[in-house]
């Protein structure tokens, strides 16, 4: 529930018109942005007594695009792992200690790294 007493206000005014049945339930609806199922409402004019009923019924991710876009919420982090390729034979992405699944397992069980010629008739 939010912390600020106005949109705690139009968050339990749309609870209970949705409880009395003046309102559907959001997952009963489509995202009014992606036709996604909707998980919850935005009051997309504002928490204003007014406009408290005046919402929309929108997926969390389509929800947090309208946040952001009002400087409501911060932006989500952005991803900036790449995905890096196995130490050992550079085949796939590592799984531990920089090594793919076989290279790991080989490492663990010899405690040495595999041998190339292990790996490269499988990579042709």
């Amino acid at each position: 529930m939010p912390d600020d007493p106005i949109k705690r206000r139009a968050y339990v005014a749309v609870r209970l018109a949705v409880a009395a049945g003046a309102l559907p339930r959001p997952d009963t609806l489509p995202c009014a942005d992606c036709d996604r199922p909707a998980v919850e409402y935005d009051h997309h004019n504002g928490y204003d007594l007014a406009h408290c009923l005046d919402v929309l019924a929108l997926c969390r991710r389509c929800h947090m695009k309208r946040g952001v876009s009002r400087g409501e919420r911060k932006p989500p982090p952005k991803r900036t792992h790449l995905v890096s390729m196995c130490v050992v034979c550079e085949a796939a992405p590592p799984h531990a200690k920089g090594r793919c699944n076989a290279c790991y397992q080989y490492w663990r069980t010899n405690h040495v790294e595999r041998p190339t010629r292990l790996w490269t008739t499988a990579r042709r």
